[in-house]
């Protein structure tokens, strides 16, 4: 193996600049190194190295082993001759000779030669720029597998000797010292992807900071993670800030944020974006949000909880505001009160803040008890609400003082007579209101403002011996109530009605007889005076239908106007009866209403008829007009029908009575009635009935239309038949009855260019005209039509094709050929005689096969049996069956079913053998002996027995014999 020294040269002729590797990033994966060492595992290899074959490193420093682009490694792919430990190594050139190891890979162990791929681990991807190399190191026997040059394939490799311990990630070398090697390739390989870019693990984030800060404090350090070792422990992140302010500096190298001016002026966020770049560009960017906190004025309410009597006119203090702030000056202001717009104002007197109430407040503690005072103060950077209570304080109830009371009046007392002064004292008021209710109503008194009460009317005819006179005072606020007692005497006892009013109306039902009594008033007078009944009524015609005796209050139907509901016009009326003791009348309402009693209907007919066509289920029949007389103005009423035996073909509405067809009604169907007699039966709200007869005639509609069977028709006719010649019949039918069932026949022969043929009104088929001219074997196909005799008329039709053939003589033939069955065709015929035929032979060969292969066995002769039997009997069996006797069980042979294998190319199946003559097996047995079995011979282990069949076995072939 030779070696070269010219390694500085090489190496000075490479230009490591980014104008010959340009900086790129790998966007995809690609390869360097070989391309498939494992293609090359079959060349003769070697890895002989002429002593360094230990402890040594290994560069290829040939063009076609240079990274493209910036990336990661992930896949080491080689070809070993041996095993141990192998590393796989990036070298970087720093100066185009001295190279610094970037990263190194390593796999232990190898257990055996051949090809190894290691798939390198996220967390183990080393990243590599453009211009970077691959190489290899063993601590002990170069393993490495090279191949004499290979077209394409890099060739230039270096080589270095190193001690052991001195080989880790980050040794320099100054690879001149190495030696070099040309015209081999080594099946070394490696696969490079996308670098991932790095992240920061604590931004986006967002810290508070609490000035006087001294310029210089550090209060944050940023940090990022990158998954591609390198990124992180060969080349470092590069750190910047790219947007930020005055306030807040960055040093890359330790990642630290500090204050950088006062921000004491200053209350707020302040955000600031920061970039991490990896080796390969690759970036990421974050936000760190400080907020500059100011502390905030304070700010308490004395007291927290404020009190006032409702009946306070304003303008008072409430509530001192006790504020501080450490640096700044403060301002407060009332914001806001609950509820809106409550009635407080905030004023500064001298140096202190103060809740003030408004003039004329309007408190109402029973509305509202608390409010609620929100004041806020700012330092012009923060401003803080502190919630100030008022509770509002009940004012003290004014008190009567000479009630209740009790005083007495006379029916002598007149109108304007003083009946009372009531009297009122209040600690907080001076100003009272006065209210009076009275029971009974009304009252003939009046209450003043100042308290007296005075009569409003003269007592003389008063009725009412009492009343209790409920008198209520208020100062504004609170509100108390007493009573007054008032006696009348010398009062007359008006009368009182006992039953009226009722609870409930009155009813009464129509036709009452004349005179019947409805109700009895009954009042009663304490003063037992005389009691005079009246009444009258509303609407005034009520008094026309009842009368009231004046003396019993027994009020009447009327003697003279019958009461008929349905010839009223008003059904309901108002009473006001009144009774009278001479002096005082009482009047009270009684509601009569008059009830319709349920009356007879009846139909206007005793029969009523209607005619239908049948038709489908749903389909509704004509209306019969039902005409129902009921003396109940306002009634309903329904419908039913009783049919009998038909009753499931129709269905009623009960409505209107009109019928609608329950099923499909076709008369064409045998059995159904064409006409139908049904029991209608009319039945009012109150249950009372009437019915009459409807009769119901049902016609048969022409719905089915003719139909040919078949509907094709095949004739034969020689062309010398003579005119009037039949061809045959063709035959219709329509499934109406009647009329609608009758049809005639009519052809259609336009497209033959004249009429050939006639079909008369039985169907008959004839020919009307000469066919001669008309070649044999001329097809002439025309249209048969059936029309019936329906309303509309329906059309049914066949097709007819006349077979011309040609005549065989001179003579015309009066023999046609009509229409044919399949039997009746010869050409079928043919084929019927050629079936059975075949089918005689099938079955006289079936019978040949059966006589030829039972004929010479006696009747019940069972060859394997027979055997079986004598293995053990006469020496003539057991050697003519000695070898079905063979075996473990010799009581019985061995049988195997014969399965049929095709034959095999270059293999002869062997001739069929006659069993009878080959082994003198006698066709019947002597008279005493048993019958013979077939026996197989001794020289042949593979023959097998059956019944009727043996199977010779040869090879993989099997032959019946």
């Amino acid at each position: 193996m030779n070696y070269t020294f010219l390694l500085v040269i090489c190496l000075s002729s490479i230009n490591y600049s980014e104008e010959v590797y340009p900086f790129s990033v790998c966007t995809a994966v690609g390869h360097i190194g070989v391309s498939n060492p494992k293609s090359y595992g079959t060349l003769p290899w070697t890895a002989d190295v002429s002593g360094y074959d230990t402890d040594t490193a290994y560069l290829i420093n040939d063009p076609d082993t240079v990274f493209p682009c910036c990336g990661v490694i992930e896949e080491w792919d080689a070809y070993v001759e041996g095993t141990g430990t192998i590393k796989f190594d990036i070298w970087r050139s720093t100066d185009g000779i001295n190279f610094k190891l970037v990263g190194s890979n390593e796999l232990s162990p190898v257990s055996q030669p051949g090809e190894v791929v290691y798939n390198v681990p996220l967390g183990a991807q080393y990243t590599v720029l453009p211009g970077d190399y691959i190489g290899w190191y063993t601590p002990l026997k170069e393993m490495m597998a090279y191949t004499p040059n290979i077209t394409g394939e890099a060739t230039n490799v270096l080589f270095f000797k190193l001690r052991p311990s001195s080989f880790s990630v980050g040794l320099s070398l100054d690879w001149s010292m190495a030696e070099s090697q040309s015209g081999f390739t080594y099946l070394i390989r490696a696969r490079y992807g996308v670098n991932e870019p790095p992240t920061f693990v604590n931004l986006d984030a967002e810290i508070r900071v609490y000035p006087p800060i001294p310029i210089g404090t550090v209060i944050y350090t940023i940090n990022a993670t990158d998954p591609d070792i390198s990124d992180t422990t060969i080349t470092q992140l590069k750190y910047r800030m790219i947007s930020g302010n005055g306030f807040f500096s960055f040093n890359p190298t330790t990642r630290q944020v500090s204050v950088a001016a006062d921000l004491t002026p200053y209350v707020g966020y302040q955000c600031i974006t920061f970039e991490v770049e990896d080796i390969c560009t690759n970036k990421d960017t974050g936000s760190l949000c400080i907020f500059i906190y100011n502390e905030p004025p304070t700010v308490t309410c004395n007291p927290i909880t404020a009190t006032v009597i409702e009946t306070t006119t304003g303008n008072i203090a409430l509530t001192t505001m006790d504020v501080s702030d450490p640096t700044d000056d403060v301002t407060c202001s009332l914001s806001s009160t609950s509820p809106k717009n409550s009635p407080f104002y905030l004023r500064q007197d001298l140096f202190d803040y103060m809740i003030y109430v408004n003039p004329n407040p309007g408190f109402r503690q029973a509305t509202r008890d608390t409010y609620s005072v929100y004041v806020t103060c700012t330092d012009k950077k923060n401003s803080t609400t502190a919630k100030c209570d008022v509770k509002i304080l009940p004012s003290a109830p004014p008190k009567f003082t000479n009630l209740p009371g009790l005083v007495t009046l006379s029916t002598a007392n007149v109108n304007t007579d003083p009946v009372y002064a009531v009297s009122v004292t209040d600690p907080d008021s001076t100003s009272f209101n006065y209210s009076m209710t009275c029971k009974p109503t009304p009252c003939p008194f009046t209450l003043y403002n100042t308290g007296n009460i005075q009569l409003n009317q003269d007592l003389i005819d008063h009725t009412v011996p009492g009343y209790d006179l409920f008198i209520t005072v208020t100062d504004g606020y609170n509100s108390v109530t007493s009573t007054l007692t008032v006696t009348i005497s010398g009062v007359n006892v008006p009368p009182i009605f006992s039953n009226l009013p009722l609870a409930t109306d009155l009813y009464v039902q129509e036709n009452i007889p004349p005179g019947s009594p409805v109700y009895k008033v009954s009042a009663n007078d304490n003063d037992g005076d005389t009691l005079t009944y009246s009444m009258t009524s509303s609407p005034g015609t009520g008094i026309n239908y009842f009368d009231i005796d004046s003396s019993s209050g027994v009020i009447s139907a009327s003697t003279t106007n019958p009461i008929n509901y349905e010839a009223m016009t008003d059904k309901v009326f108002t009473f006001k009866v009144s009774v009278t003791d001479g002096r005082h009348t009482v009047t009270q309402n009684l509601v009569i209403r008059i009830s319709n009693v349920n009356e007879g209907l009846s139909f206007a007919q005793d029969t009523y008829r209607i005619v239908a066509n049948e038709s489908l289920a749903g389909t509704q029949l004509p209306n019969p007009g039902f005409v129902v007389t009921d003396i109940d103005v306002v009634d309903t009423r329904t419908f039913k029908q009783d049919c009998g035996a038909n009753n499931g073909y129709m269905l009623m509405n009960s409505a209107n009575g009109i019928l609608t067809f329950a099923v499909d009604y076709d008369l064409d169907v045998p059995g159904k009635p064409t006409m139908i007699t049904c029991i209608v039966t009319a039945t009012d709200s109150g249950g009372l009935t009437a019915t009459t007869t409807l009769s119901i005639t049902l016609k048969e509609v022409n719905d089915h239309t003719p139909t040919f069977s078949p509907s094709s028709y095949t004739f034969y006719i020689y062309n010398n038949s003579a005119p009037g010649t039949v061809l045959g019949n063709v035959l219709a039918k329509d499934a109406d009855i009647g009329t609608n069932g009758q049809f005639m026949f009519s052809n259609d022969q336009t497209g033959l260019g004249q009429n050939y043929f006639d079909v008369s009104s039985t169907g008959r088929v004839t020919l009307q005209g000469s066919l001669n001219g008309i070649k044999g074997g001329t097809n002439l196909p025309f249209t048969v039509y059936a029309t019936d005799t329906g309303s509309p008329p329906r059309v049914g039709s066949a097709s007819i094709l006349v077979i011309v053939l040609e005549a065989t003589t001179t003579t015309a033939s009066t023999t046609t050929t009509g229409y044919k069955t399949f039997i009746e065709d010869e050409r079928n015929i043919v084929w019927i005689v050629f079936l059975a035929l075949l089918g005689l032979l099938l079955a006289l060969l079936i019978t040949w096969i059966c006589w030829r292969y039972l004929r010479n066995w006696p009747i019940g002769f069972d060859p394997f049996r027979e055997c079986s039997r004598n293995c053990r009997n006469p020496k003539w069996c057991r050697d003519l069956f000695k070898n079905c006797c063979k075996g473990s069980d010799r009581s019985r042979p061995v049988f195997k079913r014969w399965q049929p294998k095709s034959k095999k190319p270059g293999k002869e199946m062997p001739r069929a053998r006659n069993i009878s003559s080959e082994f003198n097996i006698p066709l019947t047995p002597a008279r005493g002996e048993a019958a013979p079995s077939p026996v197989r011979p001794a020289d042949d282990p593979n023959f097998h027995v059956y019944n009727f069949w043996q199977e010779k076995w040869h090879g993989d072939n099997k032959m019946i014999v």
